[in-house]
């Protein structure tokens, strides 16, 4: 979702770093999302959670579409916006036994399965072709990944 359709987002930190793709917004929008960011209390050093309280420039979002990746430079540091549970810690212990692809579908990954790093699991919302990983619509992840 787009930062500016619920008043809560979560950015990814570049410390440091100019935004290589910084997004052209409007004048309102760069202010409401600076102004969030920069008056949040979020002390992670990786990703900062955020409540935006200001306006955003209503031509610069559609709430059909999945906004992630807007980058946004706030002084010397790049903030850009990723999905609500990026960098998050899950136990998935309980789920490997109700996977629809079988536990060894979750497991090898944590394994370090094919030059998988075996720490960070990304969740295959889009399908890998090339490991012969389907598609998983996020409702999957919503309905049964996270609990919430």
């Amino acid at each position: 979702e787009h930062p500016c359709s619920k008043p809560k987002s979560r950015w990814e930190i570049s410390t440091g770093v100019t935004c290589p793709s910084a997004t052209v917004l409007n004048a309102d929008t760069i202010t409401a999302l600076t102004d969030a960011i920069t008056k949040s209390f979020d002390s992670n050093p990786f990703v900062k959670d955020v409540t935006r309280t200001l306006l955003c420039d209503p031509s610069d979002y559609d709430d059909s579409t999945d906004e992630l990746d807007i980058q946004v430079q706030i002084g010397s540091d790049c903030y850009t916006h990723v999905h609500p549970d990026h960098l998050n810690v899950y136990d998935f212990s309980g789920w490997v036994s109700v996977h629809n692809g079988g536990a060894y579908n979750i497991q090898k990954w944590a394994e370090g399965f094919d030059g998988h790093e075996g720490w960070y699991l990304m969740y295959p919302y889009a399908g890998v072709s090339e490991r012969n990983v389907p598609q998983h619509p996020m409702s999957r992840w919503y309905n049964n990944g996270n609990g919430e």
